[in-house]
C-alpha cells in the first residue's frame, strides 16, 4: 500500500482495520476466545473491530471518534518519539471544514519534508488515521500482505 491509496481511504471498517494492526494487539477470531490475561486483543467480524480489554468489549472506530484514533497517537508516539498535533479547521476557499494531523519526527527544522507528515481529510480521526498509517507504512511495499 503506497501514500495515494492510504490517502484515498474512507473512514470506515477497512481503515479501522489496518489501525488494529499497526497497534500491535494480538488478533483473536472470536470474542469467545478473548483471554484477559492477554491485555487488549481485537477481532474483525462484520460489524467492524471489536476491541477487547479486561472488563470490556466494544466497537472500536478510530476513524470516526477521536477517542479510540488519539489511542493511535499515543502509540505512534510512544514507537517513534513523535510530536503530534491534529486541529479541526474551517478551509474558508473550499467553505468547509477539515481535519489535520501534524507528525514530527524528532527535532526537526520545517523546510525537511522527510520529517514532517501533514495530512488533511474531511475529519480530525481520519486525519489521524491516515497518518499513523502514512507514518508506518507509508512506503512502496512496506504495508503487510494481509
Amino acid at each position: 500500500m503506497d501514500r495515494n491509496e492510504i490517502m484515498k481511504m474512507p473512514a470506515g471498517k477497512e481503515i479501522d482495520r489496518l489501525l488494529a494492526i499497526t497497534m500491535g494487539w494480538p488478533k483473536i477470531d472470536k470474542a469467545r476466545d478473548y483471554d484477559a490475561r492477554m491485555g487488549i486483543q481485537w477481532s474483525y467480524p462484520s460489524d467492524g473491530v471489536w476491541k477487547f480489554e479486561p472488563g470490556l468489549a466494544r466497537l472500536w472506530t478510530p476513524s470516526k471518534e477521536i477517542h479510540d484514533a488519539w489511542e493511535a497517537v499515543e502509540i505512534l508516539h510512544n514507537r517513534y518519539g513523535c510530536d503530534v498535533s491534529a486541529e479541526l479547521r474551517r478551509d474558508i476557499h473550499a467553505n468547509k471544514t477539515v481535519g489535520i494531523c501534524r507528525v514530527q519526527y524528532g527535532k526537526v527544522a520545517y523546510d525537511n519534508p522527510d520529517l514532517l507528515l501533514y495530512v488533511l481529510a474531511e475529519t480530525v480521526p481520519l486525519a489521524i488515521c491516515r497518518a499513523v498509517l502514512l507514518a508506518e507504512w507509508g512506503q512502496p511495499g512496506s504495508f503487510p500482505q494481509l
